[in-house]
């Protein structure tokens, strides 16, 4: 849900921060600042970040030249699915159907029983960071479609042991689904 805008949303910011409580662990990887309450989830989230803009970069840099990323993107693990449905008025977003939301430089998630879940929600968000940065795609362009399914394929492209994505393993996915 980016409105065009480069710059983050300040308020939105200390909101969520203040959802998070006064104790929460930080970890900061290049423009990556993530913070939660779970140290082992934070920690693999900062290595899988600290990857994905390689990852991301091999298939798209490619494509186009990488932008500069002048800000940070902040990276937030909820305690819950509660603590994250009120991060948004009720109607503003359709929360029941998420478990993630972007909005610019900002990432918001709360952590699923399997973790690996989390991390594809986490590397889902953060597609749409760079789709927005590289691709110059915005909600406001009706690109929707091509955003979401770039985000849906390397959220569900799976991970290697050291938490490097594996693209391609979609296929895999849709494969045991039918």
């Amino acid at each position: 849900m980016d409105s065009g805008s480069t710059r983050v949303n300040l308020q939105r910011l200390r909101k969520v921060t203040n959802a998070l409580g006064a104790s929460f662990i930080q970890n900061r990887t290049g423009k990556f600042i993530i913070r939660g309450k779970n140290k082992k989830l934070v920690s693999d989230t900062a290595i899988l970040l600290h990857n994905f803009k390689e990852n991301y970069n091999s298939v798209f840099g490619k494509i186009v030249k990488e932008p500069k990323l002048e800000s940070m993107i902040y990276v937030y693990i909820l305690p819950d699915m509660e603590t994250y449905k009120k991060f948004y008025p009720s109607g503003s977003y359709d929360m029941e159907k998420t478990s993630g939301h972007y909005e610019t430089g900002i990432i918001v998630t709360y952590p699923d029983k399997n973790q690996k879940n989390t991390l594809r929600v986490l590397v889902h968000e953060a597609t749409h960071h760079f789709n927005h940065r590289y691709l110059q795609i915005q909600d406001t362009d009706n690109c929707t479609w091509l955003d979401e399914g770039i985000a849906s394929y390397i959220g569900y492209s799976g991970f290697t042991d050291d938490n490097k994505l594996k693209p391609g393993a979609l296929n895999l996915y849709l494969a045991k689904r039918q």
